[in-house]
């Protein structure tokens, strides 16, 4: 693989929490889930610099733990529970603008997945250059797309609204195509100056496919748990 174009990590990790209070401070192996996802970055054979973004100077400082691991203090507009991944790129890339240009690559990594290790990181930055988008997302496969497909929403009035087509409902569970759904580990993205403007464009998207047992999002303590399970084995 080619070294010309500069790979930066960035590691989200703000102080507030909802479910879990200090999520991103939980410890696996005696880590946090944020040294598990700095310690994976470094290990990359790819990633030429990481940044540690946080609200919280206490989460800050967690890059004193290592050699050159930089930081990126957040703007509470990019903090608070509504605030998401967009508008914390938004607000790192307005602090820094020299990594808005053409052949920048931005892997952002969230700690809440630690399943992730650092042969996935590689394998996607490889595939995500072998493909030449602008974005690639980390999926696992749903094993039971039938009953998402034929699943219903209640609407205001509490009617039954078909979640796909009406059709769905009484179609043989083999027409139904796969159902890939992002697992929040890994995110890539080519940084040039309409980056925000086109974040996210569908077209422009390659998936990297994970099995779902390495696809563990912790957003409550059964996650959490089953994680721990899993990186102790």
């Amino acid at each position: 693989m080619s070294k010309k174009d500069k790979i930066i990590a960035l590691i989200p990790a703000r102080k507030g929490s909802k479910e879990i209070k200090n999520k991103n401070l939980l410890k696996i192996n005696k880590k946090t889930l944020i040294e598990l996802a700095i310690v994976n970055a470094i290990k990359s054979k790819y990633i030429d610099k990481i940044y540690l973004s946080s609200d919280s100077n206490k989460i800050l400082n967690i890059s004193n733990l290592f050699k050159n691991v930089f930081t990126h203090k957040r703007s509470k507009n990019s903090s608070n529970d509504k605030s998401t991944s967009k508008d914390v790129l938004k607000d790192f890339l307005s602090k820094n603008k020299k990594h808005v240009s053409q052949g920048i690559i931005l892997v952002y990594l969230q700690p809440t997945s630690p399943m992730k290790n650092h042969h996935h990181i590689d394998n996607a930055i490889k595939l995500f250059k072998t493909k030449k988008k602008n974005t690639l997302i980390s999926c696992y496969e749903v094993e039971e797309s039938e009953k998402i497909f034929k699943s219903f929403i209640l609407d205001k009035s509490k009617n039954l609204i078909s979640l796909s087509k009406k059709k769905n409902i009484y179609a043989n569970r083999q027409s139904f195509p796969k159902i890939l759904t992002p697992n929040g580990a890994i995110f890539i993205f080519k940084i040039n100056k309409n980056f925000i403007k086109e974040f996210l464009n569908l077209k422009n998207v390659t998936i990297y496919k994970m099995r779902k047992k390495d696809a563990i999002d912790i957003n409550t303590m059964q996650d959490y748990q089953e994680a721990k399970k899993n990186l102790l084995r």
